[in-house]
């Protein structure tokens, strides 16, 4: 029985929906201003890109690209260097800065460890580096097969039961190549819903016909079955061939084991061949790493082919494919991959013929025994402990990967981003990848992660999804239970309580993180939250006071501009209020993020000056600029009031800027153009306030939007300035990635361009 779900709730889906409807409507936009300005002509070149996918590459993913395809730096051990790259800026490549970062490696799939040095294979990878050299040059049907070769596929082939291996130099070929041979013409193959894109790959090219079964789902696999068996093959209605029935140990983007005893049982009803990837699975389950056959208990003589790779458990690369020796023997004479693609090299055989060798004890030690119940261990506290915070986490119980669905883009990227700020590496993963609601952060354990070294990582998770509210705490708390095999818990039996966690001091192993990036004391409602909930409110009020109350008393037939006293003080009121609990917000987050540096909740003076100054300065002068920028506004819509300074101002500004609405609107235009990248690209960041800082320094991004208040503020004429408004103030101030502010702020800000230009 796994844990999480795939399906989105309704706030997700809406949530969701809502922001890939606005990337799609203003990246038409984008693009229809663009056409309109004119653009080189290209006529006679045939397009590199489909006209979507073009849409899709420039108008979305190069807004978060910087998320996605992070280079490294050495060996993908426990800890890995990140290296810096510049900010996302349009379309324009990310270079290296020539920095790097110290992260934890929650990314690769370095199951058992193997990837790093170790005192065993690496001695012997350099020995056989020295005889054989780096490559064969060459491919396995010619002069690609060496004794290591051969060493490699005898011993494997008796670790995993079967008559012979032969082996791949690319992983994802052995799928996407070696399909194709077995299914061809009369072939009917089956297909899970999420069989990773290798097999997908192959399928496709393969001549014979393909029907897809619902994810893990034997039942639909066996209705498909039989309906196929009544009807047999296209035009001609002849039987089937043969019915290949291909399926993944572990589905690397679901963390899901398969339900194999179903599947064999359906293959043994119908006489159908089975082909199971143990990508994932080979040496990374089972108490002796021999896969999910032994994890589930079912015999490998009931698996007709046993698929697997070296990149994973191993630390190398390449595949194999395992079966009788008659199946073997038609892939060494029909498959491209073995007759012209490169063998695999010496060195990277014998890092897997070692590591073979210490998963099974040959090498007279325990390390491999013990790697395996490490990681074992460790996927089962950090699956509980991630279930405990509230995390919806996919996948099943002994399971190394683990997918945490976030649903929403501009989350992915927010968690992303403060991941990698926190010293966190972690897999984000979103469409055309995943389905278009079903983004998610895939983490994958080792069994060189040490206990302190999960609860590092642990604390950080917990900081990061109250800051970018990515929990899910009903769905969690109902998968509180272990129903692992018989080395975990007892099934059903509930966990304990978490234990509260403290920043740990670094430990003494040589990978362990520099002081400095101990997490955040974390106050789940703070002043900085208390604040900001309140502003938001009163904001709330404000702007139905001003905006949607004359409306309706317009359409009411009444007068709009003159509402009861008592109302005009309490909508006066709520202004002042929201602006008091704004600043107050403001300081309460400075506060909060660098209280380890102040040594007190009131040491002001050890904080940056620009962190609590500028938005204490930002606040208090709010106000005064908007009474200041009304009195201009009147001055030039309204004749015969005087502008600030008296009447001499007033006739500059006319000269200036023109008279009449045209002068208000051109006022606003320009402010809100100057503006609206800075806010657009912020709601792609997920944080407002940090991404900001990104372009300009935090006060300076402040006293803008203050600026901005006061433009749209004293707008009598629209009442759509004022729904903006707290839409501004909503997503400015908030710390947290809320995505329903920057939602509407990004909408309405456009629209509000929209209309400036027009003259509405």
């Amino acid at each position: 029985m796994g844990t999480g779900t795939l399906a989105p709730t309704l706030k997700h889906a809406l949530l969701a929906y809502a922001t890939w409807t606005i990337l799609y409507i203003f990246g038409l936009l984008r693009d229809f201003v663009r056409n309109r300005r004119g653009k080189a002509s290209f006529k006679g070149y045939a397009p590199i890109r489909q006209d979507f996918e073009d849409f899709f590459t420039r108008r979305i993913y190069y807004r978060i690209h910087d998320v996605f395809n992070c280079p490294v730096k050495g060996p993908p051990s426990a800890w890995m260097d990140i290296i810096e790259r510049t900010p996302v800026n349009r379309q324009k490549p990310l270079m290296a800065t020539g920095k790097i970062k110290r992260c934890l490696n929650l990314g690769s799939y370095n199951y058992l460890g193997f990837a790093s040095s170790d005192p065993y294979c690496t001695p012997r990878v350099l020995d056989t580096l020295s005889q054989h050299g780096w490559s064969l040059c060459s491919s396995r049907a010619d002069a690609g097969t060496t004794p290591v070769h051969e060493e490699l596929e005898r011993e494997l082939a008796s670790f995993l039961g079967k008559q012979a291996v032969l082996t791949c130099g690319m992983g994802f070929a052995t799928n996407s190549v070696f399909l194709p041979v077995l299914a061809g013409p009369g072939t009917l193959v089956f297909s899970d819903a999420l069989n990773h894109v290798s097999i997908v790959t192959g399928v496709r090219a393969a001549k014979g016909t393909v029907r897809v079964f619902d994810h893990n789902d034997p039942v639909h696999l066996e209705q498909l079955l039989r309906q196929a068996m009544l009807e047999g093959q296209p035009r001609t209605h002849r039987p089937w061939k043969k019915v290949i029935i291909v399926v993944e140990g572990i589905y690397s983007m679901e963390g899901e084991v398969v339900d194999l005893a179903g599947f064999v049982a359906v293959a043994k009803k119908y006489k159908a061949y089975i082909w199971l990837d143990e990508a994932h699975s080979i040496g990374a389950m089972g108490a002796t790493g021999r896969g999910v056959c032994e994890h589930l208990g079912v015999s490998p003589a009931d698996i007709d082919v046993l698929m697997g790779t070296f990149s994973k458990s191993f630390g190398a690369c390449g595949g194999y494919v395992a079966a009788n020796k008659d199946v073997i023997d038609y892939f060494m004479a029909q498959c491209p991959a073995h007759l012209h693609a490169t063998a695999m090299t010496p060195p990277a055989v014998q890092m897997v013929l070692s590591a073979l060798r210490l998963i099974t004890g040959a090498d007279g030690s325990d390390r491999g025994a013990h790697k395996l119940s490490q990681l074992r261990t460790n996927a089962n506290y950090f699956r509980s402990r991630l279930l405990h915070m509230g995390f919806n986490v996919l996948g099943d119980w002994d399971s190394p990967v683990m997918p945490i669905m976030i649903f929403q883009l501009a989350k992915l990227s927010a968690t992303s981003h403060e991941m990698l700020r926190l010293g966190v590496a972690v897999v984000v993963v979103g469409f055309p990848a995943t389905p278009l609601l079903t983004s998610r952060m895939r983490v994958c354990i080792s069994a060189s992660h040490t206990r302190q070294d999960l609860d590092y990582a642990l604390q950080l998770f917990d900081y990061v999804a109250t800051k970018c509210d990515i929990r899910d705490p009903p769905l969690a708390a109902s998968n509180l239970v272990f129903l692992g095999p018989a080395d975990s818990p007892p099934a059903g039996q509930p966990l304990g309580p978490p234990n509260e966690w403290v920043p740990l001091a670094p430990s003494d192993h040589p990978s362990s993180p520099p002081p400095a990036w101990a997490p955040l004391p974390l106050v789940p409602w703070d002043l900085a939250t208390t604040a900001t909930v309140l502003a938001l409110w009163l904001l709330g009020f404000w702007c139905l006071a001003y905006g949607a109350l004359p409306c309706a008393l317009a359409l009411a037939g009444l007068d709009p501009g003159s509402p009861a006293p008592v109302f005009q003080a309490l909508r006066h009121l709520a202004l002042d209020v929201a602006q008091l609990a704004l600043t107050l917000g403001l300081l309460g987050r400075a506060l909060r993020e660098h209280a380890p540096r102040a040594r007190g909740l009131f040491a002001l003076r050890a904080l940056p000056l620009s962190d609590w100054v500028g938005p204490a300065l930002a606040g208090a002068a709010t106000f005064p600029a908007i009474h200041a920028v009304h009195r201009l506004a009147v001055a030039l819509t309204v004749p015969g009031v005087p502008a600030p300074g008296g009447g001499g101002g007033d006739a500059a500004a006319r000269a200036l800027l023109g008279s009449g609405d045209g002068a208000t609107r051109a006022l606003w235009f320009f402010m809100l153009a100057a503006c609206a990248p800075v806010w657009e690209e912020a709601m792609f960041r997920g944080f407002l306030l940090p991404s900001l800082a990104t372009h300009m320094p935090r006060w300076a991004a402040v006293l803008a939007s203050a600026a901005v208040f006061a433009c749209v503020h004293f707008s009598r004429e629209n009442f759509l300035p004022l729904l903006l408004l707290g839409c501004v103030f909503g997503a400015a101030y908030s710390h947290r990635a809320n995505l329903l502010p920057c939602i509407l702020l990004h909408s309405l800000w456009n629209v509000f361009l929209l209309v400036s230009v027009c003259g509405f």
